[in-house]
């Protein structure tokens, strides 16, 4: 049992080293120059990126074509690093869908890093095992860190280990509920003032069942 436990782990790791070496197929050329062109329109429009607290124009400009080129630029949704350095430059590169490689000693980068940002083009945001390694390692050197999940985000600042999540999803209204004919079929003249209080839960209550919303004595 133990030596198929190695030999599966062994198998394992080549499997990766083999995906690691293997070239990704691009599907949208100069994918980097397009994440790079939209940094470069934030910095000559004087805004100076709070990435502890992205607001609405740096989600709907720079991370999301971070995310868009995660998801589309190659064969196959690939997992893109972009490293903002002091200097606001940018670090691009891109792994396998489920792991990119953080170089220890990046070349050219210029210390403290403002922002790493890298992508989960398959899943959720979160910081994996290998993610708290990295912040740990790198937590001196490194003032905060956004990971990008499906239409979610999480944007960490290291110093406070206060993360802001945000997750964008739809949401339908309920069935319109007409309140006067509730009122009606539980109206009592002699006990109206105390008797009957209109709830917007009553409905659900009595068209689900395992709604469970709200207290009863509300």
């Amino acid at each position: 049992m133990g030596k198929m436990s190695d030999k599966y782990i062994e198998d394992e790791e080549e499997r990766t080293r083999a995906v690691m070496q293997e070239d990704p197929i691009v599907k949208i050329e100069h994918w980097e120059d397009r994440i790079q062109r939209v940094w470069e329109s934030i910095l000559k429009l004087g805004i100076n990126p709070n990435f502890r607290n992205p607001d609405t124009y740096v989600e709907n400009t720079f991370l999301s074509e971070i995310w868009h080129m995660s998801t589309q630029a190659f064969e196959k949704p690939r997992e893109i690093q972009v490293v903002v350095d002091s200097n606001d430059r940018l670090h691009i590169s891109v792994g396998t869908p489920g792991y990119v490689e953080f170089k220890v000693d990046p070349i050219g980068m210029k210390l403290p890093i403002k922002c790493w940002i890298h992508t989960h083009p398959m899943g959720n945001a979160y910081f994996s095992g290998t993610d708290w390694t990295t912040l740990k390692t790198w937590k001196p050197m490194m003032e905060t860190a956004i990971v990008l999940g499906d239409n979610q985000y999480w944007a960490y600042h290291l110093d406070s280990e206060i993360v802001k999540t945000v997750k964008f999803a739809t949401l339908t209204p309920p069935p319109k509920i007409d309140y006067s004919q509730e009122v009606m079929n539980d109206y009592h003249p002699d006990t109206w003032s105390t008797k009957y209080k209109p709830k917007p839960h009553d409905w659900y209550r009595r068209n689900f069942p395992q709604y469970e919303g709200v207290d009863e004595n509300e």
